[in-house]
Formats: C-alpha cells, sequence, structure tokens
C-alpha cells in the first residue's frame, strides 16, 4: 500500500511541475459576486523560453471582456482584438486577429504577460467560470457573424510546447446559499 501511496504522490508531483510553465490568475482571488469586474492575468509560472496566444474563453457568456493590455517584454505583431462574448453568444471571449498576435521570446518567472478585465453577469446562476485558451480546432462565431477556428495558443520551455492553464472562478458561499434559496422560492411559488 505504501509503494502505490508513493507512486501517486510522485505522479501527481510529476503533472503539478509540468503543467505550472503560463497561467491565468485572478487579481484579488478567485471568490467573486455577480456585477463584479475581475482583472484576469496571463503570467508565467516559471521562466519560459516563449509563448504565443490566440483566444480566450469563459465557460459562461460574461458581460463583457475588455481593456486588454499586453504585460512587459510581449509583442503585438498584429490588429486588435474582438469581444465575441457581448451578445450572448458561447463560448465566449476575446479572439486577437491573427496567430501569434501576442506572443514573447521569453518571460521569467512572475512575468504578467498580458491582462484583461471580465465582467460577472449580474444574473449569474453561481456556476463555475473557467476562464481559459479556447481550444485549437474549435469554431465559433463572433459578434458580427463571422466563423472562426481557433489556432493552439502555448507556452514554451526549452523547445517543448505546454499548455497555457486557465482559471476558475467561483461565489461566495454566502451567494451561493441565497441563489439556492432564491431557487427553492420559485420552485415554491410555482406550485
Amino acid at each position: 500500500m505504501k509503494k502505490l501511496l508513493t507512486l501517486v504522490l510522485l505522479l501527481g508531483l510529476a503533472t503539478v511541475t509540468q503543467a505550472a510553465v503560463i497561467g491565468f490568475e485572478a487579481v484579488g482571488g478567485t471568490v467573486v459576486d455577480p456585477g463584479d469586474t475581475v482583472t484576469i492575468q496571463l503570467k508565467a509560472d516559471t521562466d519560459c523560453s516563449g509563448w504565443s496566444f490566440h483566444a480566450v474563453a469563459s465557460s459562461i457568456v460574461m458581460s463583457s471582456f475588455g481593456s486588454l493590455t499586453a504585460g512587459a517584454g510581449a509583442t503585438v505583431s498584429a490588429g486588435p482584438y474582438i469581444d465575441y462574448g457581448n451578445s450572448g453568444i458561447l463560448p465566449a471571449g476575446l479572439l486577437f486577429d491573427t496567430y501569434d498576435a501576442y506572443y514573447s521570446t521569453a518571460a521569467s518567472s512572475g512575468t504578467v504577460l498580458m491582462s484583461f478585465q471580465v465582467t460577472i453577469p449580474t444574473n449569474w446562476n453561481g456556476s463555475a467560470i473557467t476562464i481559459a485558451p479556447l481550444a485549437a480546432g474549435e469554431t465559433f462565431k463572433d459578434l458580427y457573424g463571422s466563423t472562426y477556428t481557433a489556432v493552439a495558443s502555448y507556452g514554451n520551455l526549452a523547445a517543448t510546447n505546454v499548455n497555457i492553464g486557465g482559471v476558475t472562478l467561483t461565489p461566495e458561499p454566502i451567494t451561493l446559499t441565497l441563489l439556492g434559496l432564491g431557487g427553492l422560492a420559485l420552485v415554491r411559488r410555482r406550485r
């Protein structure tokens, strides 16, 4: 039994070590309320030899994405971004016009690569909100009706491409309780 636990622990540590290269973080924490505006940063969790970013998506329809800022050492090689979540479209998020629109040749640990703000919908039902790179090959329509196919977003560590980690936002425990009580009240009223 001890050998099995040791193996599981070692595999878990290897997975964590491999995954922590570049990821999203919520400034001020991941617990939010309906209507909050949250600053999301893409950060280097360890020294990396480069990164490329194409699109970010949310698991729910967001009120808005905005205030995009390139971090220190980031290069903007092509035009603006499109907010494709502002009119009820899923996935909701930001699209950067071209492959490698935001990139850097290298970044040291702790460097903010880019940041943007998201506004949590006021009618949010309390389900977890995951903000992460849009999966390569996924197609979607922007708010103008144009169809896009996402390309890969990645971090680079010693000539190896690695996935960019997402961030999950959750409600305050009291908010979740109130949302649940509100749902019960609606069910009771219908009866």
